[in-house]
């Protein structure tokens, strides 16, 4: 006793569909999986290149004064001596300074960061030397701030330069304002 033919019909007929489905899903299943891949791809490389550089100028909180005992700065002592000291601004948030002496009354004050990707700087190397940035070499004058050399095709604006409202010789108190 055999199948009826149109038995074997109809279930032919239902392995194509089922076919047909099963391929027609495992294509967009394929399809699915390769789009959310690109996405994933896509969003992660965005970030990580978007993160490399960042080239936005940083803009100076508000004014404050701030007394600096000098005493406790002994490399600064001599005209024409550098350094750069790490203070706390009355918030306590932390302020580096390049401090100059620049005659027996007068001290420069810079503030010790490059604006342009907030990288720290380093004492010139030799006396008259300018300070220089360490992550783009860019260099500043140790007497106002100014860019002196950009080697990077980025804009790098000055130091920011505090006021120095006065230096009290007997109490070694500078007062600055930054």
């Amino acid at each position: 006793m055999g199948i009826p033919n149109t038995c074997i019909l109809l279930i032919e007929q239902a392995r194509r569909i089922i076919m047909k489905n099963n391929t027609e899903r495992r294509d967009f299943l394929k399809k699915a999986g390769t789009v959310f891949g690109i996405g994933i791809f896509a969003t992660a490389f965005g970030s990580v290149i978007s993160s490399c550089e960042r080239d936005e100028i940083v803009a100076a909180p508000d004014p404050e004064t701030i007394d600096l005992d000098m005493s406790k700065y002994p490399q600064v002592s001599a005209v024409g001596s550098m350094a750069i000291i790490a203070i706390s601004r009355l918030d306590g948030s932390p302020l580096k300074l390049f401090l100059k002496r620049a005659s027996e009354d007068h001290y420069i004050v810079l503030e010790a960061l490059c604006r342009h990707q907030t990288g720290p700087l380093e004492l010139p190397s030799a006396d008259g030397g300018p300070l220089r940035c360490i992550i783009h070499g860019a260099t500043f004058n140790t007497d106002n701030g100014s860019l002196v050399n950009n080697p990077t095709s980025d804009t790098i604006p000055d130091l920011v330069k505090f006021r120095v409202f006065e230096f009290n010789k007997q109490t070694k108190i500078l007062r600055i304002e930054v």
